[in-house]
C-alpha cells in the first residue's frame, strides 16, 4: 500500500513540478531568505563592492528642552540669532581614543575652562544661552553673538513662562523641536581589500524648525518664492542640498573618516541641527550603525547578544560621549533579522584631571533594527538618544534635556 503512495505521489510531483518527498516526513524546510520563511541563524557581513548604491530616507527628530534662571536671561543682552551659514570656517575637533574614532582628529585635548563665562555665552535667544556652556555634537558650537549686530528690526522674544524647580528658584524654560527629513545616498566609489571610498550625497531636506522665537519650514522638493528670502530654516539647510562628503572605511568596513563637510558645521542656536546631518561623529556613528549590525559581521544565532561601542566629542566641554549598546538577534523571518539594542551613555573628560563642567544623567540609549539577510545592509533603523547636563555657569545654574530620535528607511 504505501509503495503504492508512493508511485502515485511521485506521478503527482512529475505532472506537478512539484518535488516529491518521502512518506511520513516532513517536506524539506524553505531557505532562510525565503518569503514567510524563519531561520534560526542568519549571517550578516555586508560588503562594500565598487559601484554599490545604498539609498536612505533619512528622518531625525530631536526636541531640547532648557532652564536657566530669570536673572540670567534678564542680564544677557538680546542679539539677532541669525540661522547658520555654509561659510563657517573649520573648526579641528580633539582626538577620540574610543573605538574606531575619527583619524583625522589629531589635535590634543583642549584646555578646559571649568567654569564657562557669561559673557561668553551666545545670547542670540533662549536656546543659545546655554549651547555657549553646553554642546555635545562632533565640532564646537560657533557664538552669533560674536558675529553678528544687534538688530533693532527683530521682533521682540516671546515671552517665556517661569517655571520653579525644586530649590525654588524662579526660572524660564525653552524647548526647540527640529525635525528634518532626508533622502541620502552611499555610492562605492572603490574598494578593496584594505577599506573602501564612498560619495555620501544629501539628495533632498524637509525642515519643520521650532524654536522658542520663531516657526518655520523648508521643503527643498519645492520651489521657491517671494516669502522664503526671510525663512531661517531655508537658510539653515539649503546649502546642504546636493552636498557630496566622501567617507573612506578600515577593512571591515567601519567609517574611518569624512571630508567635504568642513564648512557646512553651522552657527549659534541652529549649530547642533546641522551637525546631525554634517558632523564628522554623527556620520560616522549613524553610517555605521546602518552599514553592520555588528561590527566585522559574521554568523549570529537567535538569542545571540553582542556589544557596539562609539564615541561623540564635545570640545567645548573637554570631554566626549561614550556610547555602548548590547544588541540581541531577534528573530530572522522572511529573509530579515531584527535586532533590539539597549545601552548607555557616559561623559569622558578627555583629561582625567579635569572634571567636565556638566554632569550626564538619565542618560538612554533604545534601538530597533532589521536587516536584509541576503546582502546585509540595514532595511530600517530606530535609534533613540535621551539625556539630561546639569551644570552652571559664573554662578548660574543651567540644564538641557534632549531627545534625539533618528530613523533611516531603505528605499530603492
Amino acid at each position: 500500500m504505501k509503495f503504492r503512495l508512493s508511485i502515485l505521489m511521485i506521478a503527482a510531483a512529475l505532472v506537478s513540478g512539484t518535488p516529491a518527498f518521502a512518506v511520513g516526513s516532513q517536506p524539506p524546510a524553505p531557505p532562510a531568505n525565503a518569503a514567510g520563511a524563519s531561520a534560526t541563524t542568519v549571517t550578516l557581513k555586508p560588503v562594500l563592492k565598487t559601484g554599490l548604491e545604498l539609498r536612505y530616507r533619512v528622518k531625525i527628530d530631536r526636541t531640547d528642552s532648557n532652564i536657566v534662571p530669570k536673572a540670567m536671561m534678564q542680564m544677557a543682552p538680546a542679539v539677532k540669532s541669525d540661522p547658520p551659514k555654509a561659510t563657517t570656517p573649520e573648526v579641528e575637533v580633539p582626538k577620540s581614543d574610543a573605538p574606531h574614532s575619527d583619524p583625522q582628529l589629531t589635535d590634543p585635548a583642549p584646555k578646559m575652562d571649568p567654569s564657562p563665562k557669561l559673557m561668553d555665552v551666545p545670547q542670540g535667544g533662549m536656546l543659545s544661552a546655554v549651547d555657549g556652556a553646553v554642546h555635545e555634537e562632533g565640532q564646537p558650537e560657533m557664538s552669533a553673538a560674536r558675529s553678528q549686530p544687534a538688530d533693532a528690526s527683530e521682533p521682540p522674544a516671546k515671552a517665556q513662562e517661569p517655571v520653579k524647580k525644586d530649590d525654588g528658584a524662579e526660572t524660564v524654560q525653552a524647548t526647540s523641536r527640529v525635525v528634518v527629513e532626508t533622502v541620502q545616498v552611499i555610492r562605492v566609489k572603490d574598494a578593496g581589500d584594505g577599506g573602501a571610498s564612498m560619495e555620501l550625497v544629501i539628495e533632498s531636506i524637509k525642515a519643520d524648525v521650532k524654536m522658542p522665537e520663531w516657526t518655520e519650514a523648508y521643503d527643498s522638493t519645492k520651489p521657491e518664492d517671494d516669502k522664503d528670502r526671510d525663512n531661517r530654516a531655508l537658510q539653515a539647510f539649503k546649502p546642504l542640498v546636493g552636498l557630496i562628503m566622501t567617507l573612506t572605511t578600515d577593512k571591515d568596513g567601519n567609517i574611518a573618516t569624512v571630508t567635504g563637510n568642513e564648512t557646512f558645521q553651522g552657527t549659534g542656536s541652529m549649530a547642533r541641527y546641522i551637525q546631525q546631518l554634517t558632523g564628522t561623529d554623527n556620520i560616522r556613528i549613524y553610517w555605521n550603525m546602518a552599514l553592520h549590525a555588528k561590527k566585522g559581521g559574521g554568523t549570529l544565532n537567535v538569542g545571540d547578544t553582542w556589544t557596539n561601542e562609539e564615541a561623540i566629542n564635545a570640545k567645548q566641554m573637554g570631554a566626549k560621549f561614550e556610547m555602548l549598546t548590547t544588541n540581541t538577534l531577534r528573530a530572522v523571518t522572511g529573509g530579515v533579522a531584527s535586532v533590539d539594542s539597549t545601552g548607555s551613555m557616559r561623559l569622558v573628560p578627555f583629561d582625567a584631571a579635569r572634571k567636565p563642567p556638566f554632569d550626564l544623567t538619565d542618560a538612554k540609549l533604545l534601538a530597533t533594527s532589521t536587516w536584509d539577510a541576503t546582502d546585509g545592509f540595514a532595511k530600517t533603523l530606530e535609534f533613540e538618544r535621551s539625556f539630561r547636563l546639569d551644570g552652571s555657569a559664573q554662578g548660574f545654574p543651567l540644564s538641557r534635556q534632549s531627545v534625539i530620535k533618528t530613523m533611516f528607511e531603505r528605499v530603492k
